[in-house]
């Protein structure tokens, strides 16, 4: 008899919880937004924070991202958001919107419902509104596009004896390329990112190593210039077939790696953006 008892007081108690709403997912005070670089998709890029002007909010502080959530404000009908990168650079996004307040249920009160997004201006290359009202679970209401730059090619250094193989870490003092380009060359442990000529179809690095000597790797490769989609941004140069003509450096063989994204129909021996690595240069 204790038993039944018990199973139809827990019943009781599950009904009613059945019966109650869940007040927290009428919610809808957060925006998606995602990051892409125009013709390549996903834009993967370090954050030092992201905060709302004239608050102390700090959002994604120290944080690899390519899609974050950001928060709304219903006493206020514009936020601007700004967004501080790990490289020093800053951009900003002034969000206007709509809130008002809805009554739901005695259970459940009010809330307030927001719509109508618009990115009044932005320091962006491009936004566009996906989906002007928030919804629960909060999804994508703004890509945030990047004008592409597809030129750089990405070595990696390594050491191959029998059968096992290892990064190979060089020492340098500076890489330097055989023209004029703001984009500086990043090393990334045994790995170097090297920005590539658009003029012309050939580009050599000098490798000026730590012990005083010095190295060269030539690169060649195929250059194909299109029209960018967003009209605030620069033609855009493909490349490909990316290959070493000439080198100093003591190499035993190369070998080109696919880095890209599973399903790309892009191969490793073209550039992206994001840049990748295309191939090993075993020592």
């Amino acid at each position: 008899m204790k038993k039944v008892t018990w199973f139809v007081f827990l019943s009781i108690i599950a009904i009613s919880c059945l019966n109650e709403p869940d007040c927290y997912q009428l919610d809808n005070d957060e925006i998606g937004l995602v990051f892409s670089v125009m013709e390549f998709g996903e834009d993967i890029d370090t954050l030092r924070d992201i905060r709302i002007s004239s608050t102390e909010s700090v959002f994604y502080p120290n944080t690899i991202i390519s899609a974050v959530l950001l928060p709304l404000n219903p006493n206020l009908d514009e936020l601007e958001y700004i967004f501080q990168w790990e490289n020093g650079s800053i951009d900003t996004l002034l969000l206007r919107y709509k809130s008002q307040i809805q009554y739901v249920s005695e259970d459940c009160g009010q809330r307030y419902v927001f719509n109508n997004l618009n990115p009044v201006s932005s320091s962006f290359d491009s936004v566009r509104i996906v989906n002007a009202s928030p919804g629960y679970p909060a999804s994508t209401n703004l890509v945030i596009y990047r004008c592409a730059k597809p030129d750089v090619g990405g070595v990696r250094f390594k050491r191959k004896e029998g059968t096992t193989e290892s990064d190979s870490v060089l020492t340098v003092s500076a890489v330097v390329a055989d023209f004029i380009t703001d984009t500086q060359v990043k090393q990334v442990g045994p790995s170097f990112y090297l920005p590539l000529n658009k003029s012309a179809d050939t580009t050599t690095f000098e490798f000026k190593m730590a012990d005083g000597d010095v190295e060269n790797l030539s690169l060649s490769y195929r250059r194909l210039t299109r029209k960018s989609p967003i009209q605030d941004c620069e033609s855009v140069t493909f490349f490909s077939r990316i290959k070493i003509v000439a080198t100093s450096f003591d190499t035993t063989s190369t070998r080109f790696i696919n880095t890209a994204p599973s399903g790309s129909v892009i191969k490793s021996t073209n550039t992206r953006d994001p840049a990748i690595i295309n191939f090993d240069i075993f020592l």
